[in-house]
């Protein structure tokens, strides 16, 4: 799947969520920040991120669209929160 993240995509409350998968993420274009309960991540075009379902939510910090790539692989939940 192809993710678009908006400039001010984040802003406010952010949205928690964990998801009952592994979930490789490759940022094509732009800038995105990977916001966990122990600290942040900024990935940049080229980054490679693989999210095990934790607790995490997502920023664009930046005035440009971010454009992400996204294989979602479907596994057992990892940790607590909310799932989607």
């Amino acid at each position: 799947m192809i993710q678009k993240f908006p400039p001010s995509h984040g802003d406010g409350e952010p949205f928690w969520h964990a998801t009952n998968s592994i979930d490789y993420i490759t940022l094509v274009s732009g800038e995105v920040v990977f916001v966990t309960q122990s600290g942040e991540t900024t990935l940049r075009a080229g980054d490679v991120l693989v999210d095990r379902g934790i607790v995490h939510a997502w920023r664009n910090d930046s005035d440009a669209d971010a454009v992400a790539t996204i294989v979602i692989v479907p596994a057992q939940p990892v940790g607590e929160g909310r799932t989607v």
